[in-house]
């Protein structure tokens, strides 16, 4: 049986032995980075205690010498673990969890499908199964991570250390694009900034079509490099349309009339030009040529004259 009992992820005083593959690993973590496979931590049916080598069935204990695996152990989940103080069993997750428990620090939403603080009981918004996908920063599936996780304002999760990582950055949610944390303040300073600023003339009389990524109503405001919603003053807006005024349109239509008409001048004044320079060429040469031939022909004449 091969050994490899070296663990990074728990403190604990026993390994476990694998079901699928029947090596010993420090844990199903430590299985599961050197294996093809994963190992389903329900079917450990073995463990053995690192201060006498004893195999026996998972408990708290060791069997044989009295030794305690760890202050906490889960033997549904065949979890030992000593760094964490506070860990609890969910049984609608049916994994084990950080916190105190259930109905005291934490509460589980069925329809999340995920354990959170209590104290968004009542506030959090509702998006079915959200844990069961990969976190939006990282990638790693969120169901079963050991890293915490929050469900932010849209109800999409994230494990807190990017979630944290991402506001350093970003205001918006990855997956959705809205507001994860209360933007009002930075709306009334962006508020103030585009009331004072400046557009190009020809976009005076000019509107657009956006659509607020916040509160997902479509919206036509005056334009500006910059626009907000008019129905929750949100400034997380995306633009889907620039309409011209007809006043707009036709000072545009003019000036390429004026530049086309231009042109065409400029062209027709050229091929004019070139043909009458052609004309005047060929009638020079038609002459030319016609002045060559009646020198000759009196040259032959005179020729013919003289030696008859």
């Amino acid at each position: 049986m091969d050994s490899k009992i070296q663990c990074n992820h728990y403190e604990r005083d026993c390994s476990i032995i694998s079901p699928c593959c029947i090596k010993e690993y420090g844990c199903r973590l430590c299985h599961d980075e050197n294996e093809i496979h994963e190992i389903n931590r329900y079917n450990i049916v073995n463990m053995k205690c690192l201060k006498c080598s004893a195999i026996q069935t998972p408990s708290k204990n060791c069997r044989y010498c009295y030794n305690e695996m760890a202050s906490y152990y889960c033997d549904i989940c065949k979890l030992w673990e000593n760094k964490e103080k506070n860990i609890y069993h969910c049984k609608y997750c049916n994994i084990c969890r950080i916190g105190l428990g259930l109905g005291k620090d934490k509460f589980h939403c069925n329809k999340c499908d995920l354990c959170l603080s209590i104290d968004v009981k009542d506030t959090h918004k509702c998006v079915e199964n959200t844990s069961r996908s990969n976190c939006p920063i990282c990638c790693e599936y969120m169901f079963t991570s050991r890293e915490p996780l929050i469900s932010m304002k849209c109800g999409h999760c994230i494990h807190q250390s990017c979630f944290n990582r991402l506001i350093e950055n970003d205001y918006r949610c990855p997956l959705c694009k809205k507001s994860v944390c209360d933007m009002s303040g930075l709306w009334d300073v962006m508020t103030n900034i585009m009331d004072d600023s400046s557009i190009p003339n020809e976009y005076v009389n000019a509107t657009i079509d956006i659509l607020c990524n916040d509160c997902n109503t479509y919206s036509n405001v005056k334009f500006n490099f910059m626009t907000k919603c008019n129905n929750c003053d949100s400034w997380n807006t995306t633009t889907i349309n620039i309409k011209m005024s007809d006043k707009d349109e036709n000072q545009i239509d003019v000036s390429t009339t004026d530049e086309s008409t231009d042109e065409s001048t400029d062209e027709s004044t050229d091929e004019s030009t070139d043909e009458s320079t052609d004309e005047s060429t060929d009638e020079s040469t038609d002459e030319s040529t016609t002045d060559e031939s009646t020198d000759e022909s009196t040259t032959d004449e005179s020729t013919n004259t003289i030696y008859k």
